[in-house]
């Protein structure tokens, strides 16, 4: 028997590995980007138009695609510093646009995916140690890419 859990919208029993009931998860999108809209109207455009601009184009949303296609869409650093296996919501430039990572924008080898809580963590570590963050992102992201296409040369997929 499949592991169940709770809807977090509506409280219905719903397969473990999903956030949301279909029908809660189509209103939290909906939801999710009318917020998002309203915020970038009143606060990213005035304030960071050209990241705004960059994040809402077609160069960036194919980045993102090809990026959650390559890790499958999985959390790297979950999977390899915290030894699970956990899906990701978002993509983080390793090296931030607006600090020195404006060049490797679309660069795939530079953007990793990560889960909400992972991503605060990540940037608190840039605050941190910041080139020690990005050594160790970037080691996690050639890692993947080795030992991944390993696995598909090995296994002849």
């Amino acid at each position: 028997m499949a592991l169940k859990k709770l809807c977090s919208g509506c409280g219905k029993i719903i397969d473990y590995n999903l956030k949301r009931c279909e029908e809660c998860e189509k209103k939290y999108k909906v939801d999710k980007a009318e917020k998002n809209r309203i915020y970038d109207k009143n606060v990213r455009q005035l304030r960071d138009a050209k990241y705004t601009t960059f994040y809402h184009s077609k160069e960036w949303i194919k980045t993102v695609d090809i990026v959650k296609s390559e890790c499958k869409g999985l959390d790297i650093y979950s999977y390899y510093i915290l030894h699970k296996i956990e899906y990701g919501d978002i993509c983080h430039h390793i090296r931030p646009l607006k600090i020195d990572g404006w060049d490797d924008r679309c660069n795939v080898n530079r953007i990793v995916y990560l889960t909400h809580s992972n991503h605060a963590l990540v940037h608190g570590m840039l605050n941190d140690n910041y080139e020690g963050t990005v050594y160790m992102m970037i080691g996690l992201v050639d890692r993947w890419k080795r030992e991944y296409e390993g696995i598909l040369r090995d296994t002849g997929i």
